[in-house]
């Protein structure tokens, strides 16, 4: 006689993962379109930066300090001007671009990974470990960000790596309650359930059955914080907590000029309109994602 097989509950597949958007769900909106199109204009600038910049970012001339853009009585030497120290305003641009994209996109690798997992744990097990987490990223939450964030930068100094430490210390946050949420809502369904009962261990559950059905909100959740921690350390490098001269950021650079609006209005204007279209495009794309992996939420 032929012994029956055990039934065990196949892992969902991770290209199955999200929801299957239907043609036209997946065509670019207006607003995605113009996001993608402002990514891929500001990956390409930082990419090419050595070949598109004429001059070094920190390279002086006092000679040629203050010089105007192109288009406004300038040279094509400089097209978007100099700034007090005689420095190529396109060159700080372009590598401030690189500084700005590296933060922010480590950062949430980072935050992302230590918030998933806090959620995953808080979630599944429940009891005094969920209560524990809970209570730790509410306390995070009432805390002011760019308060703490001063502090601790003056504490333990300025610089690239402390820099993202410190936005990593706060960027959790968000990872971890919204992926407690959606474990909660997985963790009692018949899927969870009959992995239990054939003997799966939780690390088996939370990685293989329950992880590939929650990680399309942590996709929409990273796009839209990249654009967050952009503009968190373009706000520190202003105070000058941040990314420290001679290396460009465009928050240092919008610093630099605050005192030359009226003369030299370029100097500000140029980062500042840097970061405002960086910020937008990230939240255009992550809001045109979050159609694509969340129908339940896609306005009409």
């Amino acid at each position: 006689m032929r012994t029956p097989r055990t039934l065990e509950p196949s892992p969902p597949r991770w290209w199955f993962v999200f929801p299957r958007p239907s043609v036209g769900r997946l065509r670019l909106t207006a607003g995605g379109a113009i996001g993608l199109i402002i990514i891929a204009m500001i990956l390409l600038a930082g990419i090419c930066a050595p070949l598109v910049g004429r001059h070094g970012p920190v390279e002086q001339d006092l000679l040629r300090r203050l010089q105007p853009p192109a288009w406004a009585n300038g040279t094509m030497s400089y097209p978007l001007g100099t700034d007090s120290l005689g420095r190529d305003m396109l060159s700080r641009l372009l590598y401030g671009a690189r500084i700005s994209l590296a933060i922010g996109v480590s950062t949430v690798l980072i935050a992302g990974t230590i918030g998933l997992l806090l959620g995953l744990v808080a979630g599944y097990r429940g009891a005094w470990v969920e209560s524990l987490i809970m209570r730790l990223t509410d306390i995070q939450l009432s805390v002011p960000f760019l308060i703490v964030a001063i502090a601790l930068v003056s504490i333990f100094g300025a610089g690239l790596g402390k820099m993202i430490l410190v936005l990593v210390l706060f960027g959790w946050v968000e990872y971890c309650r919204i992926i407690h949420a959606e474990v909660l809502s997985h963790r009692e369904r018949e899927f969870v359930a009959a992995a239990r009962a054939i003997g799966c261990s939780n690390a088996r559950i939370l990685f293989l059955h329950i992880l590939p059905n929650v990680v399309s909100s942590v996709i929409v959740v990273a796009t839209l914080q990249v654009g967050r921690m952009i503009l968190a350390e373009a706000s520190l490098s202003f105070l000058g907590l941040g990314i420290q001269p001679p290396q460009p950021a465009w928050g240092t650079m919008v610093a630099d000029g605050r005192d030359l609006l009226d003369s030299a209005w370029w100097i500000s204007t140029l980062p500042g309109l840097a970061i405002l279209m960086t910020v937008l495009g990230i939240n255009f794309f992550g809001d045109w994602l979050r159609d694509v992996l969340d129908p339940t939420l896609r306005t009409a």
